[in-house]
């Protein structure tokens, strides 16, 4: 009766074992994927994708714009020209009679600073004096021959410690022409003077014109000089300057 009852008790545990194990084996391929069986199909019917758009055309070149018309107005009134900046407007007398004549250049027309040129000021140029010059203007005179023989020399000015001084002076001959208009100057010149004290070579560096040119030249060439000396005290060969003036005549 025990050896019965152990048996039973003996099928009993393994049986309860077999479940047991069982269940660890079926629990795991309840959870697990599906596999897919058989080969995956594609559908091949299907339409090809619709084409892109075509890029949008460049707008047309637009057209140009119309010429405009610009018009311009004349000017209903022109002002007067403004004053010199140096020069102070001078009113004009309150009278109807026309001012009185001052034979020589204008006011306006005269600049600051020295010039050669010496003209007398008024408020024309006009002269009264109609009548034609006597004799046009001489030309340039020609170099006369040397006073004393051998050739022209001369020194640097560092060798010079006195410079020629005239110890003949020739008045020139006043120009009809300037003389008309009341018109002085100083004629610039540079002059070549030998150890004889005479002028040897003469030329214009600055000029003046209305004919004083060409009349100191030729007062110039009638000049005597006491020659340059050098640092010995002897006579030398020289280039100086040298002016001849015109006083331009009273009363003018």
């Amino acid at each position: 009766m025990i050896e019965h009852a152990s048996l039973w008790g003996a099928a009993v545990a393994i049986a309860v074992h077999v479940l047991l194990a069982a269940g660890f084996v079926l629990l795991p391929a309840r959870h697990a994927p599906a596999s897919v069986a058989g080969p995956v199909e594609v559908d091949l019917t299907s339409s090809p994708p619709e084409p892109l758009p075509p890029p949008p055309l460049p707008d047309p070149t637009p057209p140009e714009p119309a010429p405009k018309l610009v018009v311009h107005k004349l000017a209903t009134h022109i002002k007067p020209p403004a004053p010199m900046p140096n020069q102070e407007a001078k009113p004009a007398p309150p009278t109807d009679e026309p001012p009185k004549p001052v034979f020589g250049v204008t006011q306006d027309s005269v600049v600051t600073g020295e010039s050669p040129v010496a003209v007398p000021v008024g408020n024309t140029l006009m002269t009264s004096d109609r009548t034609l010059a006597k004799t046009p203007p001489a030309p340039l005179p020609a170099a006369p021959p040397p006073a004393a023989a051998g050739a022209f020399n001369p020194v640097d000015d560092e060798s010079i410690d006195d410079l020629a001084v005239p110890s003949i002076k020739v008045n020139p001959d006043y120009p009809e022409v300037a003389k008309r208009m009341g018109i002085g100057g100083r004629v610039h010149l540079k002059i070549g003077v030998d150890r004889h004290g005479n002028v040897r070579s003469a030329r214009v560096i600055g000029r003046v014109g209305y004919g004083m040119d060409e009349a100191a030249l030729k007062a110039i060439w009638l000049h005597k000089f006491h020659p340059s000396k050098n640092s010995k005290g002897e006579p030398v060969d020289s280039v100086l300057t040298y002016d001849i003036v015109f006083q331009p005549p009273s009363g003018r």
